[in-house]
């Protein structure tokens, strides 16, 4: 599976507001690109410019923002965007520490992990992928036992299953979210992506197409024209 599609599904799942520079919601505070890294360690400052310690949401919105940025640069070169992904964990990790039950911030710790996973696969790197995999499943685990019933949990669960080839385990969970209509362009962008990865051309061919007939989000079509052949 193409570093590429995480991205696109973490924005097509509702996590993240695009993949070219387009804010999460919540919004980042505003200095785009030009936001320091290392933010997160820093206080905020407040209307009269005294300093303040940020809180859970305005941590989570920063990493909301790294994160974003990190599965951008990785769209378009698989090993870079590293330095976001340690900021986006920091942020998130000083929103745990705030607030543990924190859903925004566990579900985004747990794409981090699933984005390391995938950039340790495409470098053979065994053992770093394992123990990314491994976190990714009990912070994903986490978000879902905090939040009951929430999809996006079993969304990546569904994408760990199939980095770890259990490809029943993955159409499993994209077949119960499919049945109760979670974000059917993202399910059939996954589900395409897994068949493709299998050699099932004519199913993956039929997933793809489903996502251009569903017609959002416009990135998910674009990548799914892409791939129709």
């Amino acid at each position: 599976m193409k570093p590429g599609y995480l991205c696109v599904l973490a924005m097509s799942a509702g996590l993240l507001g695009g993949c070219g520079g387009v804010f999460a919601q919540p919004q980042a505070p505003t200095e785009s690109n030009g936001i320091n890294l290392h933010v997160c360690g820093r206080p905020a400052m407040d209307d009269k410019g005294v300093s303040r310690p940020l809180m859970t949401p305005e941590y989570v919105s920063y990493g909301n923002f790294f994160l974003q940025n990190a599965l951008s640069a990785k769209a378009i070169f698989p090993t870079s965007g590293e330095d976001e992904l340690d900021a986006a964990a920091s942020c998130y990790g000083r929103a745990l520490q705030l607030s543990r039950e924190s859903y925004e911030a566990t579900l985004g710790m747990g794409v981090i992990h699933v984005s390391r996973a995938q950039t340790a696969i495409e470098s053979r790197h065994t053992d770093d992928a394992k123990a990314s995999l491994i976190a990714a499943k009990q912070m994903l685990g986490t978000a879902y036992m905090i939040r009951r019933g929430a999809f996006e949990p079993l969304f990546y669960l569904a994408w760990v299953a199939s980095l770890e080839d259990e490809t029943k385990q993955a159409i499993s969970i994209l077949d119960e979210l499919k049945a109760a209509g979670y974000r059917p362009g993202a399910v059939a962008l996954l589900y395409g992506s897994i068949q493709e990865e299998e050699g099932a051309k004519e199913a993956s061919q039929k997933a793809y197409q489903q996502v251009i007939r569903e017609g959002w989000p416009e990135e998910a079509v674009d990548f799914a024209k892409g791939k129709i052949k």
